[in-house]
């Protein structure tokens, strides 16, 4: 529930923003997020004393997506059979998943993948994984996998796994998320979709 996760971002000590989810009254959910990043970086900068250069901001986004990510997951089973059996729907739609050449959610999040290491199929017993994360759909994938793409970014649940560098959750990025589509970067999707019958769930 998105608005739910930018309220748990809001109230994250880190962020410390509830009263300016509470001031924006009727602003989308992407403009209440603008707004945190925006102060969550206004107060890092004064912390740490130094001036916006691209190190400080990559390092300072980079503690952006952990806070994203501490909420994303707060109460989330960490077995993936117990999130199986709590998810009202997605358990069910793994079969289908494992036999897709890809699947594009617009989600963070890490369930699809981890719900697929559940699922028992031909591929059982070789070596590495039945699936591919993607974020960058202009990505060369390993053939005889089921691709995961993740067009808003991707923040698995496992600290050791490498997160996407960026995350559409603000106006600022789906503005240059559409700029994007419009300069071609989603070519290679918009081509998986005119070529492959899709189901849109």
């Amino acid at each position: 529930n998105w608005t739910e996760l930018v309220q748990r971002i809001a109230a994250a000590p880190e962020v410390n923003g509830e009263h300016l989810t509470a001031a924006s009254g009727n602003s989308s959910e992407t403009a209440k997020t603008h707004m945190l990043l925006q102060h969550y970086r206004t107060k890092r900068l004064d912390q740490l004393g130094q001036p916006a250069s691209a190190r400080v901001l990559r390092k300072i986004h980079g503690e952006w997506r952990r806070v994203v990510q501490t909420a994303l997951y707060q109460g989330v089973p960490r077995d993936a059979q117990a999130l199986a059996d709590a998810h009202p729907y997605l358990a069910s739609l793994i079969p289908v998943v494992a036999r897709t050449p890809m699947t594009v959610t617009d989600n963070f999040g890490d369930m699809a993948e981890r719900l697929l290491h559940l699922e028992k199929g031909p591929r059982q017993g070789q070596y590495g994984r039945r699936f591919e994360t993607i974020w960058d759909a202009a990505l060369q994938s390993r053939r005889g996998v089921s691709v995961i793409y993740h067009p808003n970014g991707y923040l698995p649940s496992n600290l050791l796994e490498h997160p996407s560098e960026h995350l559409v959750f603000s106006e600022d990025s789906f503005a240059d998320q559409l700029i994007e589509s419009m300069a071609g970067h989603h070519a290679p999707l918009l081509h998986h979709l005119a070529r492959t019958t899709c189901c849109f769930i």
